[in-house]
């Protein structure tokens, strides 16, 4: 129940078109994101590569979805998503894009992450 707030907004977030692009993080951006969790992007929609490893085994099972934690940001993708089977058994790296949102305090006090990315896709690389 700690996350029903949570998979409400995730839910409602996935159904709506991105508004306006994302910010590619490479480098320096890509590092001072890694490290503040996400903190430096919130609110921002952002696309990133990253090793398709770390979405090898959620690190939270969350009801409509998985956790999983690449350095110190934590991705949420729905247990729908089409191109998650194909990148977890065809990539060694994986281009993700998604939204940085911040969490409520609630959810906080229930142990969720200050930050979240939601994933909204996934392009395979080899």
């Amino acid at each position: 129940m700690r996350c029903l707030p949570l998979l409400l907004g995730l839910l409602v977030l996935g159904a709506l078109p991105a508004q306006g692009s994302d910010v590619p993080l490479e480098g320096v951006r890509l590092e001072a994101f890694l490290k503040s969790g996400g903190l430096t992007e919130l609110g921002r929609n952002v696309r990133f590569i990253m090793p398709a490893r770390v979405l090898a085994l959620p690190h939270t099972q969350r009801r409509g979805g998985a956790e999983y934690l690449w350095k110190r940001v934590h991705l949420v993708v729905r247990g729908d998503d089409p191109g998650l089977l194909e990148v977890q058994r065809r990539s060694r790296q994986v281009r993700v894009r998604g939204r940085v949102v911040r969490t409520t305090a609630l959810e906080q006090a229930r142990g969720a992450p200050p930050v979240l990315l939601l994933v909204q896709g996934f392009a395979h690389l080899r």
